[in-house]
């Protein structure tokens, strides 16, 4: 409503004294019409919506072993080699007798063949052995003697046997696939971001309108609002601040521009019939 004043006061000086003053400077309209009522509109910004990707993290490698594989074998492994095994047969032995000459035969003279002296004799033993000593020829038979000996039987010999080699079946892990190292590359989080660049600021712009004010009933108003999804309060009572701001809100969405006002613009734009011009 301050607008509207403020309008009011300005238009009235404006053309009471001059009407060459420069629009840009938030002054009154250019070369204005004599008879003519203008309302100095507000376009908002345009704004051109947009998206951009931002790296959140980096990207990176991630790395897992994979472990090496392994087959079952089960191979025969020698634990002992062949060798030769030997053994020993001792000699043998027989025991025989056999009768051996330990002094052979042999004929000899034998002095003093004498006989044993007789009691009777007188006298000695020397004197009988030098009157009956004799010379006589005999003969020596030889001497045999029986002994026992061992006779080799069998001499020592040695017999060999081949032992086989020992061996053992044992069960083994054989290599089949080495280790390895599997490398993922994690590429990077980007998140979308919505931005807005703006394209042409907001302005304030005079326009030609109808002289005086269109009314219409407040339902109505709020009727249409509703309709359009710009307003949500109570259907009831008089034009409050928020069915105002709902209105301005439908004619920045639509390029209606601000003004606080209800004009034949918005009205057809809204699909109000009946207003009218105070």
């Amino acid at each position: 409503m301050k607008l509207k004043i403020l309008i009011a006061s300005l238009l009235s000086v404006a053309f009471a004294s001059s009407a060459m003053a420069a629009e840009g400077d938030g002054s009154l309209p250019l070369n204005p019409k004599p008879g003519a009522c203008y309302i100095h509109k507000f376009y908002p910004p345009t704004w051109e919506t947009g998206e951009i990707p931002v790296v959140i993290r980096d990207g990176y490698k991630t790395l897992k072993v994979i472990p090496a594989v392994f087959k079952d074998e089960t191979v025969n492994v020698t634990v002992r080699d062949a060798f030769d095994h030997i053994t020993i047969n001792p000699a043998t032995f027989k025991t025989v007798t056999e009768r051996i000459v330990i002094e052979p035969e042999a004929n000899y003279w034998k002095v003093d063949c004498c006989p044993q002296k007789p009691h009777h004799y007188k006298g000695s033993e020397h004197e009988w052995r030098k009157s009956c000593e004799q010379a006589c020829f005999k003969a020596h038979p030889p001497v045999f003697k029986i002994i026992t000996k061992q006779v080799l039987e069998r001499n020592a010999t040695d017999t060999r046997t081949i032992t086989p080699p020992e061996v053992k079946a044992i069960a083994i892990k054989r290599l089949v696939t080495p280790p390895s190292v599997q490398v993922t590359e994690i590429p990077p989080e980007t998140m979308i971001y919505k931005t807005r660049k703006l394209v042409q600021p907001g302005y304030m712009k005079w326009e030609e309108g109808t002289c005086g004010k269109y009314t219409c009933d407040p339902k109505e108003l709020k009727a249409a609002l509703k309709l359009k999804g710009y307003y949500a309060g109570s259907m009831e009572g008089g034009i409050t601040q928020a069915v105002v701001d709902a209105m301005n809100k439908f004619r920045a969405e639509n390029g209606l521009g601000l003004h606080d006002e209800l004009d034949k613009e918005t009205a057809v734009a809204l699909g109000i019939q009946g207003f009218e011009k105070q």
